[in-house]
């Protein structure tokens, strides 16, 4: 078809001059070759020569959140079977006083509730010899305080190291204070009255909160 095209419309079809050759600023694509690739035989005498580095893995938050539910139910188990008879002295108690057929236990006690209230309550069946509200110790936070200052050192020393192999500094963040229970009530109390007698009127009885339940020893 192009044989039957006019001259002025067959030079506008002519193939352009080829470009000009540059020479390659680098290695030329076919004059490339890679680095020799070799196996590690030839370091296996060198890594017998090193010493030995004792490995000790570290424990994850995962690991360590299972290890004190674990911890706790051994506890737990321990108090029900053989701590009981271990740890239970009453003889050494010296909160403990008072004739035992003479006391009342208080269940299910409002924690704002104070010896007066019990004095009012309980006061019109006789003489109460001595009301004892029992409260908070700390010793149970005294016990978790320990638990979250040892879980965080583990924390801030694995965070430490990422830290300082990135480069980067730890802060470490204020954490709330939590309020302490110390010296509040734990929601029951002990009645010890004069005479017996007295005592053992008491089981048909309820305050005026029906929740609170009373036993007699």
């Amino acid at each position: 078809m192009t044989n039957l095209l006019p001259p002025n419309l067959l030079a506008l079809f002519q193939p352009r001059p080829a470009l000009r050759y540059l020479p390659p600023a680098d290695h030329a694509p076919e004059d490339r070759r890679t680095a020799a690739i070799s196996g590690i035989a030839a370091f296996l005498p060198a890594l017998r020569d090193e010493p030995e580095i004792p490995y000790y893995p570290t424990e994850s938050w995962l690991e360590a959140r299972d290890r004190r539910i674990l911890e706790k139910q051994a506890h737990q188990k321990y108090i029900a079977i053989d701590g009981f008879n271990e740890l239970y002295k009453p003889t050494e108690d010296q909160s403990i006083r008072g004739d035992a057929f003479k006391t009342l236990f208080v269940a299910r006690l409002p924690y704002d509730a104070d010896i007066k209230d019990l004095e009012r309550e309980f006061g019109r069946f006789g003489p109460i010899e001595r009301i004892r509200i029992v409260t908070d110790n700390g010793e149970s936070e005294k016990v978790g305080q320990q638990e979250e200052v040892k879980v965080e050192r583990e924390q801030n020393g694995d965070g430490a190291k990422e830290g300082e192999q990135n480069g980067d500094s730890v802060k470490k963040g204020k954490q709330p204070e939590k309020k302490s229970r110390k010296g509040k009530s734990k929601g029951y109390a002990f009645v010890v009255f004069e005479r017996e007698k007295d005592m053992k009127g008491m089981p048909s009885y309820n305050t005026n909160n029906p929740t609170v339940l009373t036993y007699p020893f």
